[in-house]
């Protein structure tokens, strides 16, 4: 999921007053998902004073993509450069 798909959610909830039927047409792109947990997260990310890390944790269902930074593991060799 992309995470500022659901920031433009909330915003656009805001901006419409929360009329969820004007709010959802908007983002035929979420129609897979229910409308109650799109509404729902719209609720707690406002609750969590929009910390989204926090409020995207409490929900699994939209798979956010994960932080992309990659770990190096270094793993020295015996052998010695030409």
């Amino acid at each position: 999921m992309n995470e500022q798909l659901l920031k433009d959610l909330v915003a656009t909830a805001q901006q419409d007053n929360y009329n969820w039927d004007v709010v959802l047409d908007k983002f035929p792109e979420l129609s897979e998902y229910d409308p109650q947990v799109l509404k729902d997260y719209v609720a707690t990310v406002e609750k969590e004073d929009y910390n989204y890390e926090i409020a995207n944790s409490k929900f699994p269902e939209f798979k956010f993509e994960q932080d992309k930074k990659v770990k190096v593991l270094c793993i020295p060799t015996n052998s010695k450069p030409s």
